[in-house]
């Protein structure tokens, strides 16, 4: 008899399968933003991990350039390397809002709010050692005002959308290739259908692009609407899936996150019971479900970050504000809806207003940024960590050697395991058993290795075990 056990994503990262603990979480600030014209300053981003283990980012403030902001490099233990200041001439962009992404050929992407010759964004790419490369400026019409990051989709494209312009200066959807060509698929028009998104796109397992706009809707609870969620084919065929009232949340900033069921998850700013923000549920469909509605402290409110699926199968977001110092707190929420808040932001220099959502690294551990605090009130870059137990039967113990992914994982002795793997969650892709496999365990701790090329985005694990 064969089963199937402990399915993981692992976005080229090393994620440890655990649950959290009694340990307590411990916040630990690896870098503190000191002049905003060496080191930048005021950041706002979703740091993302690339295949070097490093970590990398954006500030809309700070570098020698007039302060129009930065990219930084910043290795898990702190160490701090600026890699581009913008406003280098009328084509750069200026004052990026959102993190970077980096693509399938290992350089990364990203959107500046601001620079180009129009002064409407920008959206460009570098490579790690800082060489950037300006792919396109808004002229207004086709968009202006990229807030969110890009992601790449399956078909190697770039997907992101604009705060404003279009037809109804609402804001866009747009796809862009990587040498530059973008084309418009959707013009929101402020009205029933939304308008002004600020957030991220993310890919569902049916291809689809989902995302949240910030304003829009049919609600009248809030001037210019509650906001919405949408689904959009590659081709931009747009679906409108919610409309926010207020009551159920009102001003969907941080965007949505799938989860391990499928669904996705999402936070609003405000709105809710109380009007301190909410924390959501919602179909590819349509379905919508209430999961938290934040309150008065020492609880946090206000989340202007989405979620972060945790390697736990649980979501982490920070809010800006409350805790004990009203600096903001970090918190963990389950599938159903059972909030945790870490009180973590104790004294302004761990960090205030933590306006970035986190991102955990390959040794498990959550990274994120905070607006304001650290040494100078300009900002500071922390790392979570969290003490975790292994549940039963999970993937566990995960990391990246070179180009091999290596995992140990519990085992029974006598049982053979069969590690599988697939790119995609999309039906059309089958499950492949990965190679040296499949292993008879003789019990306990059992190594598992997948080979990987240097450029792989994503991959899907799960173990099947024979007794």
């Amino acid at each position: 008899m064969k089963s199937y056990r402990g399915l993981v994503a692992v976005a080229l990262l090393g994620l440890a399968a655990r649950s959290v603990g009694a340990g307590g979480p411990m916040l630990t600030v690896i870098h503190t933003f000191t002049n905003t014209f060496t080191d930048g300053g005021l950041p706002q981003c979703v740091l993302v991990e690339a295949i070097d283990g490093n970590f990398y980012g954006t500030t809309p403030n700070g570098g020698t350039n007039g302060g129009h902001g930065i990219v930084f490099k910043i290795t898990p233990a702190g160490a701090f390397t600026t890699l581009h200041q913008f406003g280098l001439g009328t084509a750069d962009g200026r004052e990026p809002a959102a993190g970077l992404i980096q693509g399938s050929d290992s350089n990364f992407y990203g959107t500046a709010q601001l620079g180009g010759t129009n002064n409407l964004g920008t959206v460009f790419k570098i490579t790690a050692a800082g060489t950037l490369t300006n792919l396109y400026q808004f002229g207004g019409t086709n968009g202006a005002s990229p807030l969110a990051a890009l992601v790449q989709a399956s078909d190697g494209l770039f997907y992101g959308t604009t705060f404003a312009g279009g037809t109804n200066n609402a804001g866009t959807v747009f796809k862009i290739t990587s040498a530059g060509v973008l084309t418009t698929l959707y013009q929101f028009s402020g009205g029933a259908d939304g308008g002004q998104p600020d957030s991220k796109l993310v890919q569902g397992t049916d291809g689809n692009l989902y995302g949240t706009t910030a304003s829009g809707g049919l609600s009248n609870n809030c001037i210019n609407g509650c906001g919405t969620v949408f689904k959009i084919t590659p081709a931009g065929a747009l679906t409108t899936l919610y409309r926010f009232d207020g009551s159920d949340g009102s001003f969907p900033h941080g965007g949505i996150v799938p989860g391990n069921d499928g669904d996705f998850y999402g936070t609003t700013y405000t709105g809710g019971g109380g009007g301190f923000g909410t924390v959501y549920k919602i179909t590819g469909t349509g379905g919508f479900t209430p999961l938290q509605t934040f309150s008065v402290p020492p609880g946090g409110r206000f989340a202007l970050a989405g979620l972060a699926l945790g390697c736990d199968g649980n979501f982490y977001g920070a809010t800006t504000s409350d805790g004990s110092s009203n600096s903001g707190a970090l918190f963990m929420i389950t599938p159903t809806g059972a909030l945790t808040t870490f009180d973590v932001f104790t004294n302004a220099f761990f960090g205030t207003q933590p306006r970035g959502g986190l991102a955990q690294g390959f040794d498990g551990n959550f990274y994120g940024t905070a607006n304001h605090g650290g040494s100078n009130d300009l900002g500071a870059i922390y790392k979570l960590l969290i003490s975790f137990s292994l549940p039963a039967n999970r993937i566990g113990a995960i990391k990246r050697s070179g180009t091999n992914i290596v995992m140990t994982v519990p085992s029974v002795g006598g049982e053979t395991y069969q590690l599988q793997f697939r790119d995609s969650l999309a039906a059309a892709s089958n499950w492949l058993n990965a190679p040296l496999n499949p292993i008879t365990s003789i019990g306990g701790p059992l190594p598992l290795t997948n080979s990987i090329g240097p450029t792989q985005r994503q991959r899907f694990y799960r173990l099947q075990i024979t007794p």
